[in-house]
């Protein structure tokens, strides 16, 4: 179980939901040290509005921190990243995609939050809410239906990399449903630079179902019972795992309401977060239904239920901070 801590540090009073068990996470420096190349960074800057130069809207030599820090509009964003340590890694040589948002984002996300400034946030909070800004190698910003992308930051139990949802939106590129992409591709000398007009900050299990097309299915289901399962999926200090069936695999299905709360249940593992490298032959998971299911792990996992259908996961590890999700091409039944 995740432990709370304050988001204020100055201001005791102000807490937010957000909990966490573990260590601080690990350096960034570490993690950057895994993509660099042996070169150098040239500090002068060359910047060109021209799209049409490799599809970048903006090129520079700059590094990501020195872009940021040589402008105004982010000095929020550069003290936070001063607050965590992080300038050097983002100066550094290396292949990243960056999201920034700008003061007035940043100003808007303390306010909402009751803190003054990034130097009152509890610096472990904020390490991973600036991880879940950046990933490793360089992405360009195009039109995406839904996509995921893994994000530095980790979920705190499993350590599987946290997700974010992209898709196009209103004739704009949202991240979460949170952010819109206001400029992007601006190619940077250590990777992809994407300028945002709101802080990503952490989404629960139930927000990924309700953004993510391909788990519309179980939305449905969800959206059908009692909003009392719906809220402790969006609890962000619960820990779960969700064994989400396949949108075909949930059509033409009539139940009433309780059997619909009693099948979802035996889709969910609650209190129990399990990557998919963890399954093993054998191993029987107990879900919030309390009946069991079985891992079979073989050159795949197979989730056997009590009425002896089979299910395989097809998508593993989608990560959100109270938990994660694996896809599965089939729906389990409790015996009569």
């Amino acid at each position: 179980m995740k432990q709370p801590f304050n988001f204020s540090v100055i201001c005791p009073i102000v807490t937010i939901i957000l909990l966490i068990s573990c260590s601080k996470p690990e350096s960034f420096e570490e993690e950057a040290n895994l993509e660099m190349e042996t070169f150098s960074i040239p500090q002068e800057q060359s910047a060109t509005d021209n799209e049409n130069e490799g599809g970048y809207s903006e090129v520079s030599t700059k590094s990501i921190w020195s872009y940021l820090k040589d402008d105004p509009d982010y000095s929020i964003l550069t003290e936070a990243i001063e607050q965590i340590g992080y300038e050097q890694a983002l100066d550094n040589p290396g292949s990243f995609t960056f999201f920034a948002p700008d003061n007035a984002a940043f100003n808007s996300y303390l306010n909402a939050n009751n803190v003054s400034s990034v130097k009152n946030m509890n610096t472990t909070f904020l390490t991973s809410l600036l991880k879940m800004h950046m990933f490793s190698g360089e992405e360009r910003m195009e039109y995406f239906p839904g996509t995921y992308f893994k994000t530095l930051s980790e979920e705190f139990v499993s350590r599987v990399n946290i997700d974010i949802f992209l898709q196009q939106k209103d004739g704009k590129l949202m991240i979460n449903d949170q952010a819109s992409v206001v400029q992007k591709n601006i190619k940077v000398g250590n990777g992809i630079l994407n300028k945002t007009d709101a802080v990503i900050q952490p989404v629960s299990l139930k927000r990924l179902i309700e953004l993510d097309p391909a788990l519309a299915g179980l939305k449905s289901m969800l959206d059908a019972i009692s909003a009392d399962m719906g809220k402790e999926l969006n609890d962000l200090e619960k820990d779960f795992t969700i064994f989400a069936p396949i949108n075909e695999s949930l059509e033409n299905t009539e139940t009433t309401q309780e059997e619909t709360m009693s099948c979802l249940k035996y889709h969910i593992l609650k209190d129990h977060i399990i990557r998919y490298e963890k399954f093993n032959t054998g191993q029987s998971l107990t879900t919030w239904e309390g009946s069991n299911l079985t891992v079979n792990h073989e050159s795949q996992v197979y989730l056997i239920d009590e009425a002896s259908n089979v299910a395989e996961i097809e998508t593993a590890n989608i990560a959100a901070w109270n938990g994660l999700i694996h896809i599965v091409d089939g729906v389990f039944e409790l015996n009569d």
